[in-house]
């Protein structure tokens, strides 16, 4: 009996899994409110360009000669310097 079997989620009260309810279609819900086509590419367009900079920051850095040198300490602030606590 389905009813037995799977009774236990609706005896907190809770309307979860209630039968003949979709919680997806509740105006309360958000996850209801899923993004669209447009919202999605505009998202993945943004984070494409984020890291495109960094790609672009990083590359200026490099042919700026930032840690060619291992002697030079670029990060005076680094916790982890092997230089020791930026000294």
């Amino acid at each position: 009996d389905p009813s037995i079997a799977a009774g236990a989620e609706g005896l907190d009260g809770a309307s979860l899994g209630a039968r003949g309810k979709d919680l997806r279609l509740e105006a309360n819900d958000p996850r209801g409110a899923r993004r669209t086509n447009a919202e999605r590419r505009r998202d993945y367009h943004m984070m494409m360009d984020a890291k495109s900079a960094v790609r672009d920051a990083m590359m200026a850095e490099r042919k700026q000669g930032h840690w060619a040198d291992p002697s030079v300490d670029d990060d005076k602030h680094d916790e982890q310097s092997l230089f020791g606590r930026g000294e």
